[in-house]
């Protein structure tokens, strides 16, 4: 047998400090992105707001079996809070565009704060038709609220930690689809709904006024390269390009927008069947909640480590195109065999999510203008809502009339091929011309 000597182990010593210098320099961003109040702040209200989001679910739920006709009224009610994106998604990004200060995220979340406090009323008057349009009132303004935290996120922050920022708020919004259920469980239990949604409330006025402490105290460092080759065509242009036609030209973007719609297919179509999964598994009522835990590990480790790099070059697509389609044969493989292989499966479908939204975000951060970035935080927004319409109703469909694994295989397949079509797509436009 060949024995390993210095020839073999020196390049392996070089790129273990290699990773370990890259390890060192990302954990350095987070440290100095966290020291930047503005930014701080910002990132602490989105996870607030995502929180108190989770409040109202819970007891909505509760509330609308209650009121309503049972498990149909939960449905209807969660297919009203998807209308709004659908309907207004569009528009509102162009709403963000056009008043990009930060008083419209505070406003926004100001009316949130009201209309999350006015679900009290359906307690005295237990009206299922009430019930249903302050969910569309809630969701109406949450279309404006989200890009416009966004867009002042990527206002304050500099070119550089686009990345960091974006892997913080992944691996925040993951954490807070655990911290939001659990407390609104608890309180739901121990003193009923009604302070469940005075919480909710008060937690988006809390939003409100984190939002309007942020007084921009992060200094913009010097523009990337990117950034500024795009400031000086804007310049240069007699008028800037605008309205969402301007988005199509930017190269890759749709097949983006288009490959995370069929990835989202799969994701939501898989939660849609976590309780089926888990009875053929023998775990009981406790198996989704081993199963969301299983996906929130892999989010909060893909968040971490795709928020170590900066996705500025080409090749950040790459790395979203081959994390699409890794998400999407896990998922697909979370039909086939036992307990360990559908939680390690979920574990590579919640990593593979945050790392192709963090690459693929930061990537489209440095190329689209920032006058056009609610409108791209919109078209990627409508795109995840329409695949999650799209999988949760076509998860409990399929499963009638096919196995588990069937219909995840199904399900996965969309985003399995949209992804390699990405990947395909990329491959040839670094391909030289003769």
């Amino acid at each position: 047998m060949p024995k390993s000597g210095p020839s073999t182990i020196a390049p392996i010593r070089a790129k273990a400090t290699l990773l370990r210098g890259a390890l060192c320099a990302g954990m350095g961003r987070y440290r100095d992105l966290l020291r930047q109040q503005s930014i701080a702040l910002l990132i602490g209200a989105g996870l607030l707001s995502e929180i108190g989001d989770w409040f109202n679910t819970v007891a909505l739920f509760e509330l609308t079996y209650q009121v309503g006709n049972g498990a149909l009224s939960v449905g209807v009610m969660l297919a009203l809070r998807t209308v709004p994106r659908l309907l207004l998604q569009a528009p509102a990004g162009a709403l963000v565009d056009r008043f990009p200060g930060r008083g419209l995220l505070v406003i926004s979340h100001l009316v949130m704060s009201l209309l999350a406090t006015a679900f009290i009323l359906l307690i005295p008057f237990p009206s299922l038709w009430l019930l249903y349009t302050l969910v569309v009132a809630l969701e109406s303004v949450s279309t404006i609220a989200w890009p416009a935290l966004r867009i002042q996120l990527v206002r304050e922050t500099p070119p550089s930690q686009f990345a960091s920022v974006n892997g913080l708020l992944s691996i925040g919004l993951t954490g807070a689809q655990f911290i939001g259920p659990l407390l609104g469980g608890l309180i739901l239990v121990g003193f009923g709904a009604g302070p469940v949604f005075v919480v909710n409330g008060l937690s988006f006025l809390a939003v409100a006024l984190i939002a309007g402490m942020a007084r921009g105290t992060a200094a913009r460092e010097e523009a990337s390269p990117v950034t500024a080759e795009l400031e000086a065509r804007e310049s240069a242009a007699p008028e800037p390009v605008g309205g969402y036609r301007a988005l199509a030209t930017e190269p890759h973007l749709v097949l983006f927008a288009v490959a995370a719609l069929g990835v989202t297919i799969a994701v939501r179509g898989a939660v849609a069947l976590f309780v089926v999964r888990a009875d053929d598994l023998g775990l009981g009522e406790a198996g989704p909640g081993y199963f969301f835990a299983a996906v929130a590990l892999g989010a909060i480790v893909g968040g971490a480590v795709a928020g170590i790099g900066t996705h500025i070059e080409h090749a950040a697509l790459g790395v979203a195109a081959v994390a699409m389609f890794a998400c999407a044969v896990g998922l697909a493989w979370f039909g086939f065999g036992g307990t360990a292989a559908a939680l390690g499966a979920l574990v590579i479908a919640g990593c593979a999510t945050n790392v192709y939204e963090v690459a693929g975000l930061t990537f489209f951060q440095h190329r689209v203008p920032e006058s056009l970035y609610g409108r791209f935080m919109a078209v990627f927004m409508l795109a995840l809502g329409i695949g999650g319409i799209i999988g949760a109703l076509g998860g409990p469909i399929l499963q009638t009339r096919l196995s588990v694994s069937m219909a995840l295989g199904i399900l996965a397949l969309p985003g399995a091929v949209l992804a390699l079509g990405f990947l395909l797509a990329l491959s040839r436009r670094r391909q030289p011309t003769h």
